[in-house]
């Protein structure tokens, strides 16, 4: 048997058994709207426990693609792109000090949280501080090591020879002035960034940050939710009123991103999806001006959306930023099939 008569099998099959469902509901009707009933409200259940909408632009992509094979192997060795930033104001300096100290051991403990960023590493700057120097330091240093290069030379030739009154003092650099500037963190903007004060805090506007640095990605939206939900529990487990009468807490960063982007698609995708409801409801009244026309289209309609979204929510469990608007796609484009069939039969009938 070729492969167009096997389809064309398939297909007249596909259309007996059509005939007889619809015979079947027509002959029982309460029985077929109990079973459709109940389908509806399994599906809908389904498509709001189930089914999720990504705006990960990644998940648009095979697995096998090297961009995403070296985002996940980036995801093992260093964890999530990103933090989860919680900032603290209202309060003094010191008091937001001890806040914050409190703070970070009860959220590095969080399952999901790598470490947690708060201070600047100075010890480290001060005891590696030549690494930073200045340009302007740099080409000093290097004038001086080649004239006294030279010097020695000089000084080292056999063949050279010169009076005690014309000999020339060897160079001089007090390296020793260098050394403590740099120390100190007195030489360039970055390093006296990292080497002044040890707590992310802007004195001036009362405000501290601390950043927990997650293992997973933010795409991961199961991992971002529980994450920032348990970060926000311990913090609003802390009792505000010991640090400051005013103290006011904030959350961002890339996984809060995520979270808020996801929402904004979400409520943007039931505007869409009233908005072509709305749209087709009026084309409907205008064009069979009678209410019963539009109960008769729409509700086949949106039992057969709801259905949809029910095997949607059990067969995928995610719509990326391209599926996401299929609602709105498919109620366009079933509703000619309503529209056509009401009118042909009303042709019929007259």
């Amino acid at each position: 048997m070729s492969t167009k008569s096997t389809l064309s099998t398939v297909a007249q099959k596909f259309e007996q058994g059509l005939g007889q469902s619809a015979a079947a509901m027509y002959r029982r009707p309460l029985v077929a709207g109990v079973v459709i009933a109940l389908l509806v409200a399994f599906s809908l259940y389904s498509a709001k426990e189930r089914l999720r909408v990504s705006a990960d632009l990644t998940e648009l992509l095979p697995k096998s693609f090297p961009s995403v094979e070296a985002l996940d192997e980036l995801k093992e060795r260093m964890g999530g792109i990103g933090y989860v930033a919680v900032a603290i104001s209202g309060g003094e300096p010191d008091q937001l000090k001890k806040m914050v100290d409190d703070l970070v051991p009860k959220i590095e403990v969080l399952d999901g949280v790598k470490y947690v960023d708060y201070k600047r590493p100075r010890d480290f700057f001060q005891k590696h501080a030549l690494y930073f120097a200045d340009m302007e330091d740099l080409v000093e240093l290097r004038d001086y090591v080649v004239k006294r290069e030279a010097y020695e030379r000089q000084q080292n030739d056999p063949l050279f020879v010169a009076a005690d009154s014309e000999q020339e003092p060897p160079p001089e650099k007090n390296l020793k002035e260098i050394r403590e500037k740099h120390q100190k963190g007195k030489s360039g903007n970055y390093l006296q960034t990292m080497m002044g004060e040890a707590y992310y805090i802007d004195e001036e506007a009362k405000l501290i940050l601390l950043l927990a640095k997650p293992t997973g990605l933010s795409s991961n939206l199961g991992f971002t939710t529980s994450l920032v939900n348990r970060i926000k529990a311990v913090v609003g487990s802390v009792d505000t009123k010991t640090y400051g009468d005013n103290i006011t807490v904030e959350y961002g960063g890339n996984y809060t991103k995520k979270l808020d982007q996801q929402a904004q698609m979400a409520a943007d995708l039931g505007y869409t999806t009233w908005i072509a409801v709305l749209l087709v409801l009026g084309y409907m009244a205008f064009h069979f001006r009678r209410i019963a026309a539009i109960a008769m289209i729409m509700t086949p309609l949106l039992v057969g959306l709801i259905w949809t979204s029910g095997f949607a929510a059990w067969s995928f469990g995610v719509l990326n930023i391209l599926t996401a608007s299929i609602g709105a796609i498919l109620l366009g484009l079933g509703i000619d099939h309503g529209i056509h069939l009401l009118a042909r039969f009303e042709s019929e009938w007259d």
